[in-house]
């Protein structure tokens, strides 16, 4: 089952309007995996990108106890940069027609690392071109159709999250990008890597359940396994 059977998704507000309700969230996790490690370098990396008046404990800190000593407490908060990007930069690169909710959420979203359980990272368009090129002439599909596109990048599992166009009925959905090649582009199993039906749906999802990218085990990490929400 994928998150978007289990939304209304004419009821819910787009991505990034989402995102704006819950950008100041601070939420506390406690852990003894190496998660703070995975977050520390993105958020001073993150700041670095994009310099303002927020500081890297801004988006990540240690609360209590002491990393790599046992169990220890850490505050996460979302990084966004706001703004404009151009979705059609990766329309023109690989001469394919992106859905709507694509365009929307770009046009209010530059790039963004999302942290809950798991960590996502929405790559700008220029990047989603430069990666999902570099993807797919390491799978030696560099010349052929473009029916699978990766945009965010997971810190978390073995795999990428992407929009994939089924050849059944035409339509883009949120696709889990396993490191099985194959499994990336044979229509039988499209059913089981769909996570949703589009990035409004999905994020809800991710929301509701605190970053878990679906029901499927497999789509979790072992950081996320050990992880309990305090706050």
């Amino acid at each position: 089952m994928t998150a978007a059977s289990q939304s209304q998704s004419y009821l819910m507000p787009n991505a990034a309007d989402m995102l704006r309700q819950k950008e100041c969230e601070r939420r506390i996790y406690r852990t003894d995996s190496d998660f703070l490690g995975k977050i520390e370098p993105l958020a001073q990396w993150f700041c670095d990108k994009y310099p303002g008046n927020r500081q890297p404990k801004h988006y990540c800190e240690l609360v209590s106890g002491r990393y790599g000593k046992g169990s220890y407490d850490f505050a996460v908060r979302h990084m966004i940069r706001w703004g404009r990007a151009d979705a059609r930069l990766i329309e023109d690169a690989f001469q394919i027609s992106l859905p709507p909710f694509i365009h929307e959420f770009y046009s209010q979203v530059q790039e963004a690392v999302l942290v809950w359980r798991n960590i996502i990272h929405i790559l700008p368009p220029e990047e989603v071109i430069a990666w999902e090129r570099q993807n797919r002439e390491w799978e030696g599909k560099g010349n052929g159709p473009v029916r699978l596109v990766r945009f965010i990048k997971s810190y978390s599992v073995s795999g990428d999250i992407a929009i994939r166009r089924s050849v059944s009925d035409d339509k883009w959905r949120m696709f889990y990008v396993s490191v099985d090649d194959e499994a990336n582009y044979e229509e039988a199993r499209l059913d089981h890597y769909t996570l949703a039906e589009d990035l409004d749906s999905w994020l809800q999802y991710l929301m509701t359940n605190d970053g878990a990218y679906s029901q499927d085990e497999f789509h979790q990490s072992e950081a996320a396994y050990l992880m309990t929400r305090v706050t």
